[in-house]
């Protein structure tokens, strides 16, 4: 099939405004409740949740109530998430945010965080997460998993709920696709060169046994700071899973929650990504999870340089030196921004990129535009297309990323690290895969 890109709802179900062109939708249940999204028409509301996905998220079971709590107060919403008794919303009593805020409150006390373990509690999981994706007409079915951590581990337990999941699924609509989860933390893959690794062998051989239509691959970064995978391990083993899996005969592969390197992923054989434009969207790391206070800067994505520019001093420099033509990714979000920058402006003289907090909407708006662009550019490429596209882009962005790594007092934003460690990881991918 074809490459696409999906926009994930976790901040919020929208796209943002003026952006057409994104082929679907993941719904992530971290940032809707339940009862909210079921009394929304998805179908009216946002195009591109004509075509949706729903993600169990199973694999944020344990996270700890009390420092997430707002999030842990939307999973519990959701009925295959395990908690004490507590008061069904009733909009006759209550309005949803009033009902949320009580959840909230008292999350800590109802949220059990535990992992369903007998056969029949696991089956009334599946059974339940599966009939609101049937209720909610999702294109195919997102069989819920624990996360893997332990690269040392049989996967015994992630299969336990996959089998089930086929089983169930097949009851439920036996026309209907079904997305084996394979939520993994690079703690299991970092270590390991990716392909020495037998966790990796382990899933590919296990999933690709079995009858799938395809997997949904999450990878959580818990070692990662920033807004980029930055280890050539992990991201080599995403490839390697990605490629295994695909050449095994899984008909669709999805990649989310990586950023850009789903779009990487693409190059190795993924179907579809999905990434937002807010951190949460773009990264799982559990600790970043917890309550915090926090505001949006704009920053300017290029995709020749495969990472974003801090746009209060950064990109004014990259510009100063001459390197704007080579960073340059033409949008109609990005079009006040470049003409200022040519007539002499700085950035901060340009209202819609200056430096200031929440002032993100056309950030946003540029970053999805060059995700459905270049997207778009290799939908259609071959596996040698791909190959020699991905080295090109990543060898480009890496001398880039030299060049812009000498501008004085560079701001961490702008990540300068992650591009030689991508492309060490695609051309060992190629030459291992080829």
């Amino acid at each position: 099939m074809a490459k696409e890109f999906f926009w994930p709802g976790s901040v919020q179900l929208k796209v943002p405004s003026n952006i057409s062109g994104v082929s679907g939708g993941i719904i992530y249940p971290i940032g809707i409740a339940y009862h909210t999204l079921m009394r929304r028409n998805l179908d009216k509301q946002y195009y591109h949740l004509q075509r949706r996905l729903l993600d169990p998220q199973l694999y944020l079971i344990k996270l700890d109530p009390y420092t997430c709590r707002k999030k842990c107060a939307y999973l519990a919403t959701y009925p295959w998430f395990p908690i004490k008794p507590f008061s069904n919303f009733n909009s006759g009593k209550h309005t949803q945010r009033q009902w949320q805020n009580e959840l909230t409150k008292n999350v800590h006390e109802l949220w059990l965080g535990q992992l369903p373990k007998k056969n029949d509690e696991i089956e009334q999981t599946i059974q339940v997460c599966l009939e609101v994706q049937e209720n909610l007409n999702c294109e195919q079915y997102i069989l819920p998993s624990p996360l893997t951590v332990d690269q040392a581990t049989d996967y015994s337990i992630e299969l336990e709920w996959i089998d089930s999941g086929l089983k169930i699924a097949k009851q439920i609509n036996n026309k209907k696709g079904v997305l084996a989860t394979v939520a993994i933390s690079d703690s299991a893959l970092r270590l390991i060169e990716p392909w020495d690794n037998e966790l990796i062998d382990l899933i590919i051989d296990q999933i690709s046994s079995r009858e799938l239509d395809g997997a949904y691959i999450v990878l959580e970064q818990s070692n990662e700071q920033g807004y980029y995978c930055t280890h050539h391990n992990t991201v080599g083993c995403l490839l390697r899973l990605v490629y295994g899996l695909k050449t095994a005969g899984l008909k669709r592969i999805i990649v989310a929650y990586t950023g850009t390197t789903g779009f990487l992923s693409l190059l190795a054989g993924a179907d579809t990504w999905a990434s937002g434009w807010y951190k949460s969207e773009r990264k799982l790391k559990l600790t970043d999870i917890e309550d915090k206070d926090g505001r949006a800067y704009p920053a300017y994505y290029s995709h020749n340089f495969a990472g974003e520019f801090h746009v209060e001093k950064d990109l004014d420099r990259a510009f100063e030196q001459g390197l704007f033509s080579a960073i340059l990714e033409p949008t109609s979000a990005s079009e006040p921004l470049v003409a200022g920058l040519r007539s002499g402006k700085k950035v901060s003289m340009v209202p819609e990129w200056a430096y200031r907090p929440t002032n993100v909407t056309a950030a946003k708006e540029h970053f999805v535009s060059v995700a459905i662009n270049r997207t778009s550019e290799i939908a259609d490429m071959g596996e040698s297309e791909l190959f020699n596209y991905g080295l090109k882009w990543l060898e480009n962005a890496k001398s880039l990323a030299e060049v812009i790594s000498k501008l004085e007092n560079r701001h961490p934003r702008t990540e300068i690290n992650h591009q030689s460690s991508w492309y060490k990881a695609f051309k060992n991918f190629i030459e291992k895969a080829g």
